[in-house]
């Protein structure tokens, strides 16, 4: 029995199945979501990631107006909304090796295959909660470490400690909680520019010979 509290929690659901929003509506109260939504929609989405509405995002790759590979790295890459550390589980019907590696590099912070149910979906959200994944940052991708080891030859790159709204969101303090997802968004960029100019250094010593 877990003892997590989500009710300050602000989870978005978009699914396209009104009957799997249902069953997941009431999962989630049961398990103390009291700041829950739902939609089909992507636009309200993207609004709600926007407007700084959104702690806990679930959506199905295949809801209808945008893609949310995209989204979910326009959030990472702090290009929408004012949290680049919004929990996102990917949901998807269709697991074929190019879109799961979509889904994967966009930084989302899980994928479940469909068909699922809400007790699982509600297990995963526990296991983010006790235990989220740093984040790597490298020239393209924002989001959890997800290598076992690091590949010989390579560069060790350090990860991150990035605030993790399941736990950290103070409704009570939440000038502190900004300001850790502040500080912790111009760590990622300083490790952006620092992989940027690594990379430019590796290839400028491939093409001056």
């Amino acid at each position: 029995m877990n003892s997590y509290d989500y009710q300050n929690v602000r989870l978005l659901v978009a699914e396209p199945n009104p009957h799997l929003r249902e069953g997941l509506r009431h999962a989630f109260a049961k398990a103390g979501f009291r700041s829950a939504q739902d939609t089909d929609r992507f636009e309200l989405v993207e609004k709600a990631v926007a407007d700084n509405e959104v702690d806990l995002l679930i959506c199905d790759t295949a809801i209808e107006g945008g893609a949310i590979v995209d989204l979910t790295r326009r959030i990472r890459h702090h290009e929408v909304g004012g949290n680049p550390f919004v929990v996102v589980i990917t949901l998807s019907s269709e697991p074929r090796p190019a879109q799961v590696r979509d889904i994967i590099d966009s930084g989302s912070d899980d994928l479940v295959l469909k068909p699922v149910s809400p007790t699982v979906l509600v297990e995963r959200i526990h296991r983010l909660t006790g235990g989220r994944k740093k984040f790597v940052v490298t020239t393209d991708y924002i989001g959890p470490d997800r290598r076992k080891a690091p590949r010989p030859g390579t560069q060790e790159i350090p990860l991150l400690d990035v605030p993790n709204p399941l736990t950290d969101r103070d409704v009570r303090d939440m000038k502190a909680y900004q300001k850790a997802i502040d500080a912790a968004a111009r760590l990622v960029n300083e490790h952006k520019v620092e992989r940027h100019a690594f990379q430019i250094g590796y290839l400028i010593e491939r093409i001056v010979p």
